[in-house]
């Protein structure tokens, strides 16, 4: 039985850490949409830094 149970416990952490990278990408997905990696990074660096 415990054996069972940990089969599912893995099975149910790996569902849940693909749904959170599915997430992030998305909206890595979204933040650079329309611009280069480098400029969305220092657009979202000077908003946090009120440049």
């Amino acid at each position: 039985m415990a054996i069972a149970q940990d089969f599912y416990a893995s099975i149910y952490l790996s569902n849940m850490v693909a749904l959170a990278k599915q997430d992030a990408n998305r909206v890595i997905g979204e933040n650079l949409k329309g611009t280069s990696f480098l400029l969305g990074t220092i657009e979202n660096l000077k908003e946090r830094r009120n440049f």
